[in-house]
């Protein structure tokens, strides 16, 4: 019999010798324990004679270690490489890198190793008790590897796009057509041709098949022509050309479902008579996406902290318990604080995520913030803008915005001082007390929305309650989750008192 174990003829009969190089002691330790325990044996043909012992009779131990050695658990990649030529399987750098997969590939390369019916249970069997799982895993990890086998790849062809699926070519491998399409991605101005003799150059270094100059141009039409336009005109020209303002018809959707939150920095300057002071307030504003209803408020004399996320989401959730709350993830909203609110809420069901994630899900856009001129990618951007509107309409003093032209800057900023020295600006309760009522104007005015229907908030966000019936959590459950607390900690004889701020 040949030294060499990986021969599939081999692999289900073993000499003393063989098991003894596999399992690390000598042959006459092998024979000495085959004689004891009796294992089943036929005599071997040829020169020399000798025992040969069948796999399907070994010890559970013994077969581990043959099964380990078959399955080269310690293999180099050069070798998963080799196996994935063979199979004809693509895999992207990240998989290779991916335990789990190499895992899968090492154990679909140790049963495909024994012929059908000559053992291939027991070694399931075994390869089950290594890696603790049931015997069907192990029979759907090699039907994943097979599917890998015929999953056609899917390659990104620059950063911030989806995985484009190359389209199906016979005399094309998969390597080489996705670096003729990655190369024409990266360099469209050179035209294919400098993409196909790039490719040519790299397939002819790498063994890879490929197919004529005409079979490639044939294949680019097949991608999408959405594709190649985003790389001309950049992802923003793409999007001002094709992708629709209005996100969807938010109306559809039960109102209290889906809230978004964002600070908002007032242009305007107001009086605090307790530290003799000129103060900016800062605002932070939630928002029911379907009824545009702003459900919760608060004001903070200063930067807004995490305090204010808190209270003003436990206005917003008093109303009833949404199922998703989306916000920006500034420093305030990511503390400790806030991180403990959104725990607590969800535990109720309520899940949370970033604005580019509530855009993946009802608008199909992906940009974590705003864009000037483009409000549209964040829903209460525009409700601030109203907010502002109402605050100009009722001619608020104490305006402090800067402009970018020169003159109407100047005005502004005069405007400003002359109304400090005749004491025109408002005091905090007094500013406080005009937003509160700009923000009950907007919730009771009548909107005219694209979507090409007219609302009243507060209309439609209560005639909403009352159809949803969402689940309302009681006002000391609401004080426990947001509010902040008080830690005490006993030391010896004295308590010490943690309060936030």
């Amino acid at each position: 019999m040949s030294k060499d174990l990986n021969s599939t003829a081999e692999m289900m009969e073993y000499k003393a010798q063989d098991l003894a190089n596999i399992c690390g002691c000598t042959r006459q330790a092998i024979q000495k324990r085959a004689a004891k325990e009796s294992w089943p044996f036929s005599k071997r043909k040829g020169r020399g004679g000798g025992k040969l012992y069948p796999f399907s009779s070994l010890p559970s131990d013994i077969q581990q270690a043959i099964l380990e050695h078959h399955a080269k658990v310690d293999s180099p990649a050069a070798d998963i490489r080799r196996y994935l030529e063979s199979r004809k399987i693509f895999l992207e750098p990240k998989d290779m890198n991916n335990p789990k997969i190499i895992r899968k590939i090492k154990v679909a390369q140790a049963v495909e190793s024994v012929p059908p019916y000559q053992g291939k249970t027991k070694i399931i069997n075994a390869l089950a008790k290594k890696y603790r799982v049931a015997p069907i895993t192990i029979r759907r990890w090699v039907q994943d590897v097979e599917a890998m086998r015929l999953r056609r790849p899917r390659i990104t062809l620059e950063a911030g796009l989806e995985p484009v699926e190359l389209p199906r070519a016979r005399a094309w491998d998969e390597q080489a057509l996705a670096f003729a399409c990655a190369v024409y991605a990266r360099n469209l101005g050179s035209g294919k041709k400098a993409a196909y003799m790039a490719m040519q150059k790299e397939a002819h270094a790498k063994g890879w098949r490929f197919g004529d100059y005409t079979s490639f141009t044939r294949l680019l039409k097949k991608i999408p022509n959405a594709i190649w336009e985003r790389f001309k005109k950049g992802d923003i020209g793409f999007e001002l050309q094709h992708v629709p303002k209005i996100i969807r018809s938010w109306l559809s959707v039960p109102v209290q479902t889906v809230i978004c939150g964002d600070q908002k920095i007032f242009d305007y300057q107001c009086f605090d008579p307790a530290t003799n002071e000129f103060i900016i307030t800062n605002g932070y504003l939630w928002m029911d996406c379907s009824s545009r209803f702003i459900n919760g408020f608060w004001i903070e004399l200063g930067p807004y902290n995490s305090n204010t996320v808190g209270y003003s989401l436990r206005e917003a959730v008093s109303y009833g318990l949404p199922d998703e709350v989306f916000t920006d993830w500034g420093k305030p909203e990511g503390s400790k604080h806030v991180t403990h609110i959104l725990r607590g809420l969800g535990k109720f069901g309520c899940k949370t995520g970033d604005f580019a994630e509530m855009y993946s899900k009802y608008g199909n856009l992906d940009h974590r913030k705003a864009q000037p001129g483009k409000p549209w990618l964040k829903p209460i951007e525009n409700i601030m803008n109203l907010v502002d509107r109402l605050l100009k309409d009722r001619f608020t003093p104490g305006y402090r915005k800067r402009d970018n032209d020169a003159w109407k800057n100047k005005e502004i900023q005069k405007r400003l001082k002359q109304q400090k020295v005749k004491g025109e600006i408002l005091t905090v309760e007094e500013f406080i007390e005009q937003a509160f009522k700009v923000i009950e104007e907007h919730n009771n005015r009548q909107k005219k929305l694209r979507e090409g229907r007219n609302i009243i908030p507060a209309q439609v966000f209560f005639e909403g309650l009352k159809r949803s019936n969402r689940p309302v959590l009681h006002e000391h459950t609401l004080d426990y989750i947001c509010l902040p607390t008080v830690r005490r900690k006993p030391r010896q004889s004295a308590v010490h008192v943690k309060v936030r701020k």
